[in-house]
């Protein structure tokens, strides 16, 4: 008997909600806010990361709202909960199982008024939101959303509001850290319901705080993820445990190089499998259009692809 050991993948996603629309207008529920909100150490620390990152641009310290980081707590343990990001619905869709209007975010049709006026809906925040998504299959710390925001233009560009955001002027932030989910809300409007609470003293915090650890003296941890402009790279960790549990990759083409692979992953993604990714074995960069525990349900899609894509192939670890 042959067995295959599989070394866990840590897998890394970031989105972003870039676009613009009209104004479509949402079902008002008020100030929803729970007495006694407060956000974690942790999150806080992402916010001042955040603004200190701002900084270096000579850009202003922007609030931490108190309804933006509501939104962000409820939009984190909604994808945690209730997993609305069910093809072909991505990670800034919502459910129906909450008192808000459900959406399917699709990349191909997205409702940008379902998710931007979020923040209308759950509380009485008076203008749009505008969101960025980090998800990793572990526990985070502020450091790692962070590290992926800052390191590309098409999220960068939203945190110091350059580029096709130099327009906005952020005048309210929102931080969630949950389950592996990082998120970050910005509005140009004043948030009425003012500063966040640190949920262990309540002590109110501003803009102005300053943190007393410095960032650059936080815990560095390895990063082996590559995220490229929204294209997730899955990569294997030499130091994880090993595990019996076997994973079946559907594998639809293999590269010498990660450009070329990531070039090609944009291909599949605008076909419609938003779960693909890039993920290194044997030296080649292959893309994963899915994954599955069960080797059946890996060919019977594998069967159900055939006809359109004949080379792909199954690899089980």
């Amino acid at each position: 008997n042959i067995r295959i050991v599989l070394k866990p993948l840590k897998i890394v996603i970031i989105l972003i909600m870039i676009s613009i629309t009209g104004f479509a207008g949402p079902k008002m529920l008020g100030d929803t806010i729970p007495d006694g909100f407060c956000i974690s150490q942790d999150e806080y620390e992402l916010f001042i990361m955040i603004n200190e990152y701002r900084g270096n641009f000579h850009q202003p310290a922007i609030p931490l709202s108190k309804s933006l980081c509501f939104v962000a707590r409820q939009h984190a343990e909604d994808l945690v909960t209730n997993h609305p990001d069910q093809y072909p619905c991505t990670y800034s869709s919502w459910s129906n199982k909450g008192t808000w209007t459900p959406c399917c975010y699709d990349i191909k049709n997205p409702d940008y008024d379902c998710t931007q006026l979020k923040p209308q809906e759950l509380t009485s925040y008076p203008g749009r939101g505008y969101e960025l998504v980090y998800w990793e299959n572990s526990d985070i710390r502020p450091q790692q959303p962070y590290e992926m925001w800052t390191a590309y233009n098409s999220s960068r560009s939203i945190l110091i509001a350059s580029g096709k955001w130099e327009d906005h002027d952020w005048n309210a932030m929102g931080v969630a850290i949950y389950e592996g989910y990082g998120i970050v809300w910005f509005g140009d409007k004043v948030d009425e319901q003012g500063e966040a609470q640190i949920c262990s003293d309540k002590i109110e915090v501003t803009a102005d705080t300053i943190v007393e650890k410095p960032v650059e003296e936080l815990v560095e941890e390895s990063v082996e993820e590559v995220v490229v402009d929204g294209l997730a790279l899955s990569q294997e960790d030499p130091e994880s445990e090993q595990s019996e549990v076997l994973i079946h990759y559907l594998i639809a083409a293999s590269f010498n190089s990660l450009e070329a692979a990531n070039s090609s992953l944009v291909k599949y993604k605008t076909e419609g499998f938003i779960h693909a990714k890039v993920i290194i074995t044997d030296e080649k960069y292959r893309i994963c259009l899915d994954e599955f525990s069960s080797i059946d349900e890996a060919r019977r899609i594998k069967a159900n692809l055939r006809e359109n894509y004949p080379d792909a192939w199954i690899l089980s670890q």
